[in-house]
């Protein structure tokens, strides 16, 4: 006798659309890119904080790289075209690294995200009007700058002038153009080597007094245009010789620099994705303020201090 085969249909229960929770997106918009070490390394951090969190938002970076492109409507011409890229793409939460990229958000409303969130992370303070974004909350590192010069001068009391060195591009002065006022603050005498060509920076500091010390935050492009890595920045002071450089970021350590009290932006990465995911979760205005402590290492390189 053959066996008669009965087929049934099994009926499955399909969430609704409102019980499927979608994947959350977060844009990580950045002053820099990849090609300056504390950017990959923050980035790297927050990355591998967030993508550990049960149902992990997917993660877009984006970076204004403003030192690099200063030309007329620039800024207009990417908004136009993150406008198109992310047209079909739903962000839920926009991380801005420095003020510029708050700025180019606030500046039009939040487009070309104006529903997300927005998360601006910035040291010390921000000088950005955010009253157009109605869902801004902010990340605010205390400026350690002071701290560090403590730290300066009870290892070489003798040290009397910081010579400040970066490069002419726009965005670097409007980056850096409180840090001469901060050495005064400080009771240091600021010097300010600012827009030099490279073939310059050797001849500068050579002629820099005794009890200076130097410190480059740049340049990101120097007077001719060319654009420099923070490591050759780095060994051209090395090089020199005569005037010893600190440094305010551990990733410096061992290419020239004394050290001192600086930030560890492994640690900064960290702490914005924990914030991040805490957003998604429960949106808020909050201003978040970091004291010194959690986000800094003290270390020196012995063969700069000998």
């Amino acid at each position: 006798m053959t066996p008669s085969i009965v087929w049934t249909q099994t009926s499955v229960q399909l969430p609704d659309a409102e019980e499927a929770k979608a994947q959350q997106n977060i844009l990580f918009l950045a002053i820099d890119d990849f090609t300056r070490p504390y950017m990959r390394l923050m980035f790297e951090s927050f990355a591998d904080m967030v993508v550990k969190a049960p149902n992990p938002p997917a993660i877009y970076f984006e970076s204004l790289d403003a030192p690099r492109f200063e030309s007329p409507h620039y800024l207009e011409n990417l908004r136009d075209w993150l406008s198109g890229k992310y047209r079909e793409r739903r962000i839920d939460l926009v991380i801005t690294i420095a003020e510029e990229p708050l700025r180019f958000v606030a500046a039009a409303h939040g487009q070309p995200w104006p529903a997300a969130q927005v998360l601006y992370f910035e040291s010390g303070s921000i000088r950005v009007d955010i009253s157009t974004l109605p869902r801004v909350g902010g990340i605010l590192l205390e400026d350690h700058f002071a701290a560090a010069m403590d730290v300066l001068k009870t290892f070489s009391p003798e040290t009397r002038r910081v010579a400040i060195l970066y490069g002419g591009s726009a965005s670097e002065g409007t980056r850096f153009d409180t840090f001469a006022d901060k050495v005064k603050a400080a009771g240091l005498e600021p010097i300010e080597l600012v827009g030099l060509t490279t073939e310059q920076v050797p001849a500068a500091i050579s002629s820099l007094p005794p009890q200076t010390v130097i410190l480059p935050l740049g340049p990101f492009v120097d007077a001719s245009g060319n654009v420099q890595s923070p490591t050759h920045v780095c060994e051209l002071i090395a090089a020199v010789g005569r005037v010893p450089m600190i440094t305010l970021e551990t990733h410096h350590l061992g290419c020239g620099g004394i050290g001192g009290l600086m930030r560890d932006w492994s640690i900064i990465g960290r702490r914005l994705g924990e914030e991040a995911l805490a957003r998604l979760e429960r949106p808020s205005n909050d201003v978040v303020k970091i004291p010194t402590a959690e986000f800094t290492t003290l270390a020196f390189d012995d063969r700069q201090l000998q």
